[in-house]
């Protein structure tokens, strides 16, 4: 449980620091020019690989996978028996 919790710890670190360098090349401008011509902001490289950690992480830790069903959905269907269909069809 130590372990998970850790994990989790350095996930949410990396996500934080993710949305600050999105935050940062939002300000910015996701090209900027230098003296050679437009270029990727520095930024954006660090970015993908903060959001692929937490990605990789979260997987790790068995988050990313949604239940089949959370509560009660839609009834079953009475196709084949029980009330005809709004029409008489």
């Amino acid at each position: 449980m130590i372990r998970f919790a850790e994990e989790m710890l350095v996930a949410c670190a990396a996500l934080d620091r993710a949305e600050t360098l999105s935050a940062l090349i939002t300000e910015d401008g996701e090209v900027i020019r230098t003296k050679t011509g437009l270029k990727s902001h520095p930024s954006i490289r660090d970015e993908i690989q903060l959001w692929a950690f937490v990605v990789r992480t979260l997987h790790r830790l068995g988050l990313d996978v949604e239940p089949l069903r959370s509560g009660p959905g839609k009834p079953p269907s009475t196709y084949g028996g029980g009330r005809p269909l709004k029409g008489g069809y």
